[in-house]
């Protein structure tokens, strides 16, 4: 649901409020563009929980247990390489609301 205008308006007075009453807050608060190592970091955190989970399917064929275990932990990887990817302090969700919070405050100064 999209704000009217006044609430739009309301809510870049209290943002610039917030601003100038402790721009070292503001900051921190304010998220920042994924590095580009972290992006590698989730690639390659990913690949290898696809290496693992292949390797644990090959490995259940003789030793079960180990082959399940081995392809739970590359699973854990993917899932937590893709979850920081999406929803970690410096992911893609983080970028995302960066950019909305800059264009609003952008159309609010004009």
């Amino acid at each position: 649901m999209a704000l009217s205008e006044r609430d739009q308006e309301v809510l870049s007075q209290i943002e610039r409020g917030l601003d100038e009453a402790d721009p070292r807050w503001s900051s921190r608060m304010s998220p920042k563009p994924p590095r580009p190592s972290h992006l590698y970091l989730a690639g390659t955190m990913f690949l290898l929980g696809i290496a693992m989970l292949v390797a644990g399917a090959m490995l259940a064929q003789g030793l079960l247990f180990l082959g399940v275990l081995v392809s739970v932990g590359g699973f854990g990887l993917m899932f937590g390489a893709t979850w920081e990817l999406c929803f970690g302090r410096s992911g893609l969700a983080g970028v995302a609301r960066s950019r909305r919070a800059n264009e609003s405050r952008s159309t609010t100064k004009q």
